[in-house]
């Protein structure tokens, strides 16, 4: 995991991108992105769902996904894999309207 200062450096290179991209969804993958977009949350509470947020003055749906590393035991907890189709569900609606 990248350190806090290695987070901060990036993190500005990350913020001019996003300002110049102005992406209508971003797909948070993992607890560090999640946590980037949507603040330390419950992994439970965010996976799922659709959220819109004001990044740089642009609303933007954030979409997150857990990470897919096979270390990662999250998939495996009762109601988890509910919450990932669920997040396919809403994916695949927003890239069809692209």
């Amino acid at each position: 995991m990248p350190s806090l200062t290695e987070q901060k450096s990036c993190g500005r290179w990350l913020d001019a991108e996003l300002a110049l991209i102005r992406p209508l969804l971003i797909i948070p993958v993992g607890r560090l992105a999640i946590d980037r977009f949507l603040g330390k949350v419950v992994l439970e509470r965010v996976i799922g769902k659709e959220h819109m947020v004001d990044i740089g003055g642009q609303l933007t749906s954030i979409v997150p996904l857990p990470h897919p590393s096979g270390a990662s035991s999250w998939i495996h907890a009762p109601g988890h894999a509910e919450l990932l189709a669920a997040a396919i569900v809403i994916l695949r609606r927003r890239l069809a309207g692209c």
